[in-house]
């Protein structure tokens, strides 16, 4: 596949089968998104691939933690400006209720709005958990922090590469408390 054909083909995924994903096929994707370009070569990112008991575990705990309130708000990053323009707040508006709307969520329903927000931080069910992490000092947590995402240009390329060998993928940002979640877990 080319890559106009990978980015014509995207899609936003939010289910994943439990279909098993070989160490091999994620070496593989992960060793051409190595190829990324990024700032002066730097390649400051890690990659950290978690799957069975530890991907779980992960996720049980990220989950927990969405369903107390404690985790990051897109307010304390300056996600997203304070003041949108009516073409993007309208282009915003009708992608997600779009979404939503495919899953049966109805403009309103706050309660499965939020379910299906929870679901951001179960991977969707992908049996695969790719976390892509950079040294703080090269992206301090601040209101840029976000926009930082130009650091992990492998992210990008995984994206780019999305149905490479027929593997999907979702990318999701985090900041403090995503890292002491997978602080948990993984060696950071």
């Amino acid at each position: 596949m080319n890559i106009e054909d990978a980015i014509r083909s995207r899609s936003s995924i939010r289910a994943f089968t439990d279909k098993p994903v070989s160490r091999e096929t994620v070496t593989r994707i992960l060793d051409v998104a190595q190829r990324a370009p990024s700032g002066t070569n730097t390649q400051p990112w890690h990659v950290h691939v978690a799957a069975g008991p530890v991907r779980d575990a992960i996720t049980a705990e990220a989950y927990a933690m969405f369903q107390r309130g404690e985790t990051d708000s897109y307010a304390e990053h300056d996600y997203y400006p304070d003041i949108w323009t009516d073409t993007h707040r309208d282009r915003r508006r009708a992608v997600g209720w779009g979404l939503y709307g495919l899953l049966g969520i109805e403009k309103g329903d706050h309660d499965a709005s939020m379910q299906q927000a929870a679901r951001n931080y179960l991977l969707f069910d992908a049996p695969v958990g790719i976390f892509v992490t950079i040294e703080r000092y090269l992206a301090p947590v601040s209101g840029d922090t976000v926009a930082a995402c130009r650091y992990g240009a492998d992210f990008t390329a995984l994206v780019a590469h999305g149905n490479f060998m027929g593997a999907q993928f979702h990318p999701e940002r985090s900041g403090p408390i995503g890292a002491r979640i997978l602080q948990n877990f993984l060696e950071l």
